[in-house]
């Protein structure tokens, strides 16, 4: 033992004491099939969960679009259906939905080419009617579309779009 000097006299450092590491047992290398065995049925075990998480989500889809056989809306539940564009479901209708297919309407023409109502938007012009986003209009015109408002005929990355129109969905001066 060496002596340490402090300011109170002599004092000896304390014997160390060696501190036992707990070790594991050692694992046998396993042969390079054993291996690939294992490590194959992980990936046996992860697809089969995304193919059956890819089936929860088709029939998620199925309910969202309302294309399921075996479930009813809640409309249909108290003996309404859905919303269908209409005369009165346009007058019915509020906000953003409202704003968007009046400016169409005020845009309809009837084109003697494709012999029926269409009507040109601008989304510049949509957006400084509505102070929404350009993607916001986007999502909402695609919304509408969806509903069978109207049938885009024609767009382009300028944010034109030419839509072909019911004249029976919307009061038109024909």
């Amino acid at each position: 033992m060496r002596e340490i000097r402090l300011v109170r006299g002599v004092e000896k450092e304390a014997p160390k004491k060696e501190i036992e590491v707990p070790r594991g047992e050692l694992k046998k290398q396993g042969s390079p099939a054993e291996k690939l065995d294992l490590r194959m049925e992980k990936v046996e075990k992860r697809t089969k969960f995304l193919i059956e998480k890819s089936k929860n989500q088709k029939l998620r889809s199925a309910q969202v679009k309302n294309t399921s056989p075996q479930l009813k809306t809640h409309q249909e539940h108290n003996g309404r259906k859905a919303k269908e564009p209409s005369l009165l479901e346009f007058y019915c209708l509020k906000g953003l939905p409202k704003i968007i297919l009046g400016h169409i309407r005020e845009k309809a023409s009837f084109d003697n080419k494709f012999q029926s109502w269409i009507s040109i938007i601008d989304t510049e012009d949509l957006k400084s009617l509505t102070q929404k986003t350009a993607s916001h209009l986007s999502v909402q015109l695609l919304r509408l579309e969806k509903q069978g408002w109207f049938q885009i005929l024609q767009s382009n990355n300028a944010g034109v779009r030419v839509v072909q129109i019911n004249p029976d969905t919307f009061p038109i001066k024909q």
